[in-house]
């Protein structure tokens, strides 16, 4: 509780850190619903096909790689004070844990008001609206822990920084996987739509996106506790 109130009162005291953190997810809700009817309009109008769902965790999950950039200085903008928090009676997986915890709290009530909005307004049903939620929170819990573990193995310590060991690869190999589980569970439902029924073609799409997204859930916590215990003592 003390780190995750420490990690509160460094990011409201900087300007700069509480703009990062909080202008995109606060806006995100917006962005998702404004993009995923354009992209329902899109492919409705080249297909006569519904799959909104799909649609909408597609641009949920890709709006959160944009939204979960700050967590890939999750270490680095401490400086030298993460050193000091080493000498503390305190394990690193705590100090870890606490990180992703504190990204995690915003992007939990950003993936909700994307669900809520997105159910409200029409565009999903309730149950779509809660599947949606849950998957798209999930994937971004999968963002922010590969962010700090990127981050722990290369960080930049030398002063509070912005700066991080090379994330723009990770990023790209986040949107990589992502297209390949949202943009897969799109074109999947699409195409079993045009033989089978609709009803039969989101089922389909729906447990391979719920499958993918556990399975890479399970390799981003296997890689964070990999990088923690061959980083031991900073």
């Amino acid at each position: 509780k003390a780190l995750i109130n420490k990690e509160f009162k460094v990011i409201l005291r900087t300007p700069f850190y509480a703009f990062e953190y909080f202008a995109i997810s606060i806006s995100l809700p917006g962005m998702v619903y404004l993009s995923a009817k354009l992209l329902e309009s899109m492919l409705f109008t080249l297909t006569y096909i519904n799959c909104n769902y799909a649609l909408a965790i597609f641009v949920i999950v890709m709006f959160n790689v944009l939204s979960n950039r700050f967590s890939k200085t999750n270490i680095s903008r401490d400086g030298e004070m993460f050193n000091i928090l080493n000498t503390f009676p305190i394990s690193l997986k705590q100090i870890v844990r606490s990180k992703i915890l504190f990204c995690s709290i915003v992007s939990f009530i950003s993936n909700f008001l994307c669900g809520f909005i997105l159910c409200i307004s029409g565009f999903l049903s309730v149950g779509y609206s809660c599947i949606t939620f849950i998957i798209g929170y999930i994937f971004s819990l999968i963002q922010i822990i590969c962010f700090t573990a990127w981050d722990l193995k290369k960080a930049y310590l030398k002063n509070n920084s912005l700066k991080s060991g090379n994330g723009d690869f990770l990023t790209m190999c986040i949107l990589a996987v992502t297209i390949l589980i949202c943009g897969g569970g799109v074109l999947l439902s699409t195409v079993i739509s045009i033989k089978y029924s609709e009803i039969i073609a989101s089922l389909i799409s729906l447990c391979f996106m719920c499958f993918t997204t556990v399975f890479f859930f399970f390799l981003s916590i296997l890689y964070l506790n990999k990088t923690i215990d061959t980083s031991g003592n900073y």
